[in-house]
């Protein structure tokens, strides 16, 4: 029964949601990426393993997020909870994910509530915020309805237009 409840819910009301923890990871296909610098973004930051078949049934969704929405709006980060890094790269490339993959670590498992069960996926909103938390299976369109409502509420970014001035 929690689990037909806890499927229904999406996003925390924005005064719910804390701080996401710094990270900061070395991927396969993307160097160096830091939470912080995907601030203005909705972050999908996804803890898993190739050897996890709930695992493997969600990446193609991620794949198709991806694919959907443009770098400047979406990031999709995949931790790793592997020893091979071999085997990571190899999975990668027999699926091919075409979003950052870094090696996950006892110091990023312990800064995100030490991640009992994978796939363990956060939503981050643009201002850095975990706006959920997903644990076990989640199917594509509970995370893309996370990121339509967090790009609603999405604050506009402030431009200064050119002032033309009339002779």
């Amino acid at each position: 029964m929690w689990a037909i409840i806890l499927s229904l819910i999406t996003c925390m009301p924005k005064n719910a949601r804390i701080q996401s923890p710094k990270l900061k990871v070395n991927t396969f296909n993307a160097g160096e990426i830091t939470l912080e610098e995907q601030k203005g973004k909705v972050v999908i930051l996804d803890f898993w393993a190739t050897w996890c078949p709930p695992c493997r049934m969600e990446i193609p969704g991620f794949i198709d997020i991806k694919k959907k929405y443009p770098d400047s709006l979406v990031e999709i980060i995949g931790i790793a909870l592997e020893r091979n890094p071999n085997k990571v790269k190899k999975f990668m490339k027999k699926l091919g994910i075409n979003y950052p993959i870094a090696m996950g670590t006892r110091e990023i498992v312990s800064k995100f509530g030490n991640i009992q069960a994978i796939p363990t996926t956060f939503v981050i909103d643009p201002e850095g915020n975990i706006c959920q938390r997903y644990v076990g299976y989640t199917p594509k369109d509970k995370f893309i309805n996370d990121i339509e409502r967090l790009l609603k509420e999405r604050k506009p970014r402030k431009t200064n237009p050119r002032k033309v001035e009339k002779d």
